[in-house]
């Protein structure tokens, strides 16, 4: 290999694209396994939201010190921060929920209508222009959803609480990342401690006013502990830096493009796994979403080459 093709390469790579991308890539493969440290936790008996409440408020309380240096900077952060921060949370909150209590696979896919949804937005709030491109990511979306549901007793909607989350899910991170997209400015820190906080207290709310789960007992609380803890160090922290990071840096088609690459994972670890069927129909619905999700890149690409 020549100097100069390995200069080149590393340049390449040392692009401000190209790093973000691969960083939010990585991510995304860490999110497409982030069901089996939440379900073996629950395995402690922190059943459902208890289990987002404990890995989301620990998080949050690991931030801390570092969140207290910047008190001032996160009250004067400003609306566009905030917002991404509460939708953020609302996303972690909804998405663990699906996670732990539906089906891996129909829940990941439904969250991955947040491309559909930052068209939409884009459209209505970002003043990006319509295309047929948009309009074909909308079309693809939701026939794959369609698809994937399985309309055959009528109209197609999501089964159960869990499904049902992983739609909500889609739809906060896609408003989520549309307020990233307006910050300007070093704000990570404080939209991921916000994402946590504020996902740790909608997930409290869930635990308490759903009678199926009871609050679970200082011995097992215990026992969990130092899983929960080396989870968020290690995976979770980091993985959620990497996504606030990346949306505030990319577009929000992008983000969710790159963001795919956890139905990937998702399908493979919960067919290997969970032992989860994956039929004609999941993987006809799969192809459609994915095919959204690159029609939006596209289309975003096309609109900066025109710009």
């Amino acid at each position: 290999m020549q100097p100069g093709f390995a200069a080149a390469a590393f340049a390449s790579f040392s692009s401000s694209t190209v790093r973000v991308s691969a960083v939010v890539a990585l991510s995304a493969v860490a999110w497409g396994c982030w069901w089996i440290p939440l379900r073996h936790i629950d395995g402690f008996g922190l059943k459902g939201d208890w289990t987002s409440v404990v890995v989301l408020g620990i998080a949050a309380v690991c931030l801390m010190p570092f969140i207290l240096g910047r008190l001032g900077r996160l009250l004067r952060a400003g609306p566009m921060v905030w917002g991404a921060g509460l939708f953020f949370g609302a996303m972690f909150s909804t998405y663990q929920h699906g996670l732990i209590n539906g089906d891996i696979v129909r829940v990941t896919l439904l969250f991955y209508l947040a491309p559909v949804w930052g068209t939409l937005l884009g459209l209505a709030f970002l003043g990006e222009r319509f295309s047929w491109l948009r309009v074909a990511v909308i079309v693809l979306g939701f026939a794959g959803v369609t698809v994937i549901l399985d309309h055959t007793g009528g109209v197609p909607t999501p089964q159960g609480p869990g499904e049902w989350m992983g739609l909500a899910s889609g739809m906060a991170f896609a408003v989520g990342a549309t307020f990233a997209h307006r910050v300007t400015g070093d704000y990570e820190l404080e939209k991921t401690w916000l994402s946590l906080a504020s996902g740790a207290g909608l997930s409290t709310l869930f635990a308490l006013v759903n009678p199926a789960y009871s609050t679970p007992t200082a011995e097992q609380a215990l026992q969990a502990l130092p899983f929960v803890i080396a989870v968020v160090v290690v995976i979770l922290i980091p993985i959620t830096w990497a996504m606030v990071w990346g949306a505030q840096r990319l577009d929000p088609g992008r983000v969710s493009l790159l963001l795919m690459l956890e139905v990937v994972a998702a399908s493979i670890t919960a067919t290997l796994i969970a032992g989860e069927s994956y039929g004609m129909a999941k993987l006809a619905g799969t192809a459609m979403i994915l095919a959204a999700g690159a029609t939006e890149a596209f289309s975003e690409t096309a609109d900066g080459e025109v710009s």
